[in-house]
Parts: C-alpha cells; sequence; structure tokens
C-alpha cells in the first residue's frame, strides 16, 4: 500500500536530519562562543552562550524570529532542529553571530 512509500520517505528525511544534524553539530562545536550541549541528541543541536547566566529566552526567540532565525529554546538552553534542507553551515554560521549578537546586546 501507500504507507510503505511514506515509511521510507520518512526514513529518507530521518537520515537527511541526522545528517545534518551531526555536520551543524561540528560548526557549533568549533565555535567558542557557545556551550554545545546534548551533544548525543540524533536531531537536535542544543546549545548555551557562553558568559551569559540570565537570558530572556522568550524575548531572544522573538528578536531572532524577527531577524527571520526560527530556533526555540528549552529551559535554559536554545535548541535547533535542522529540518530545514537550505540550513547548512554557512546558514548556522550566520544564525549563530545573530544569536550571539541578540543575547548579548539585547536580552
Amino acid at each position: 500500500g501507500s504507507s510503505g512509500i511514506n515509511a521510507e520517505y520518512g526514513d529518507a528525511q530521518a537520515t537527511m536530519i541526522y545528517d545534518r544534524a551531526i555536520e551543524l553539530k561540528g560548526v557549533l562545536a568549533q565555535d567558542v562562543r557557545f556551550n554545545h550541549i546534548h551533544p548525543d541528541s540524533p536531531t537536535h543541536i542544543c546549545f548555551r552562550v557562553r558568559g551569559k547566566e540570565e537570558i530572556d529566552y522568550e524575548e531572544a526567540v522573538e528578536e531572532l524570529r524577527n531577524r527571520g532565525i526560527y530556533i526555540e529554546y528549552y529551559i535554559d538552553f536554545f535548541r535547533l532542529v535542522p529540518v530545514n534542507a537550505s540550513f547548512g553551515k554557512e546558514q548556522l554560521a550566520q544564525a549563530l553571530d545573530m544569536i550571539h549578537d541578540v543575547v548579548i546586546n539585547k536580552c
């Protein structure tokens, strides 16, 4: 039936997300401005901004959304799920610059 096709497509899409997450985690791991947390998560890229303890995450997420960066937060860290195929290393680097700027200067 048609469910087989969807299952295969789902697996392929999941594999792509895993591969992209691994690649993007490499970018994050090299950026000293951030503290990479939960590196074992296969789908989520989770991090905190170093040197900034108290962050208004809600405000930061809203400000970033205004700038076209869609990220979520959970309790006390940011998390990103790289579902968008066009979101690669370059886009992550730009996003990290913006996240850092917003957190350090605004929140």
